[in-house]
């Protein structure tokens, strides 16, 4: 029960940074992994422009608000 217990403090001193109010006049700044992952490429695009390649790319990514 304890641990059950410690567990949901965490849990929810964690979670709740994310809820706090917004006031007007107020920025963000966010930043974190922006990653693609493609599963398949092109044999032909558009009649003779020819194909391309697809591949896994990860990158910075910023969210203003």
């Amino acid at each position: 029960m304890k641990k059950l217990a410690a567990a949901a403090l965490i849990l929810s001193t964690l979670s709740t940074g994310s809820v706090w109010a917004h006031e007007a006049g107020e920025f963000f700044i966010r930043a974190g992994t922006a990653t693609v992952r493609p599963t398949e490429g092109s044999d032909n695009v558009l009649g003779s422009l020819g194909s391309f390649n697809v591949s896994n790319n990860t990158q910075l990514g910023l969210t203003f608000t």
